[in-house]
């Protein structure tokens, strides 16, 4: 079984490929992520778009998405030529610009977090660069 080293800056320890942290980082990560997410949600106001996040419907769209696209990250894939797995499905037309797509399987793509936050960032600093991304990726799927 082939190993690599922890992600965590310093830690020597090896974990499988697949995983990113040793146990105790991984620990580490995932309470912070908690917290995080925590007050991520404390400062929300939009209580319609909470409440369709835990919404049956949109569980069952996002795992038919997820296996749809068999997990990968489409922003890595056709953008970036990598092979990324998933972690969210991604709104294209956020639903807070058109809560009538938020169903809309040609409106939903699957993309790593780190992408996921990259494309955020870009549609409120640069939409016209944004569009044209999804553009490349609306091509392909």
């Amino acid at each position: 079984m082939m190993k690599k080293l922890c992600a965590k800056q310093g830690c020597n320890k090896l974990v499988e490929i697949g995983h990113t942290y040793c146990e105790e980082h991984q620990r580490e990560y995932e309470e912070k992520q908690k917290a995080r997410h925590r007050e991520y949600k404390q400062n929300r106001t939009d209580i319609k778009e909470q409440k369709f996040y835990v919404s049956d419907d949109w569980q069952i769209m996002k795992k038919y998405i997820m296996q749809k696209y068999h997990g990968l990250c489409l922003y890595s894939l056709v953008i970036e030529n990598r092979i990324v797995f998933a972690d969210v499905v991604h709104h294209i037309v956020p639903i807070k610009q058109n809560w009538d797509l938020r169903l809309n399987e040609n409106n939903l793509i699957t993309l790593s977090n780190s992408a996921h936050e990259y494309l955020h960032g870009l549609l409120r600093e640069n939409p016209d660069a944004y569009w044209e991304i999804m553009d490349k990726i609306k091509k392909v799927k």
